[in-house]
């Protein structure tokens, strides 16, 4: 069976039978072609496949605006994530050998860095040179692409390092002011 199928038939069958009423049965079935209406109305698979709607976000429930083709977007989820930025802040100093990329970004595992450095490399911001020395040596740098964007992720560095605890004491204020869940 293809993913869509799969996913049509979920769609179509209704609650598992568990969360069905007693009294439905196996009257209360529908047959996972079928529907209401018969067997369903699009044979040819012209439904939409929801594995397409994630490789397509313009009109998805990922970008129900459909901005997906915002610059702006674009940039903030290739760097936006937890770690990227801070590996171009640190990879902004110089090359640097993947050991000392992991100890430099506190709390990184060597998946997430692999992934980080493998989505920028990819992306144009950070290339990967593999030295032939014995054992292979591996440095990792920015490409004058990231070199453009360094000085505004460095001052928002800075403004985040500086402006921590006005916004732990604003979080603390709001907290304080919202009723705990018990309370409701």
């Amino acid at each position: 069976m293809s993913r869509r199928n799969t996913a049509v038939t979920h769609q179509v069958t209704g609650p598992p039978a568990n969360e069905r009423g007693a009294a439905s049965g196996a009257a209360g079935r529908a047959h996972p072609r079928t529907n209401a209406a018969g067997p369903l109305a699009d044979p040819a698979g012209s439904l939409p496949d929801p594995a397409d709607s994630l490789a397509d976000p313009a009109g998805s429930l990922a970008d129900p605006a459909g901005l997906a083709d915002c610059p702006l977007r674009e940039v903030l989820a290739l760097i936006g994530d937890k770690w990227s930025a801070q590996v171009l802040v640190v990879l902004g100093a110089g090359p640097h050998r993947f050991t000392q990329l992991e100890r430099a970004i506190e709390g990184i595992s060597r998946r997430m860095l692999t992934l980080s450095l493998r989505n920028l490399e990819r992306n144009g911001l950070v290339t990967r040179t593999v030295h032939p020395d014995t054992p292979p040596r591996v440095e990792y740098a920015t490409t004058p692409l990231a070199e453009e964007i360094r000085a505004p992720l460095e001052t928002l560095a800075e403004w985040s390092q500086r402006n921590r605890p006005t916004i732990a004491a604003a979080r603390h204020r709001y907290d304080a002011r919202r009723p705990t869940p018990a309370a409701r």
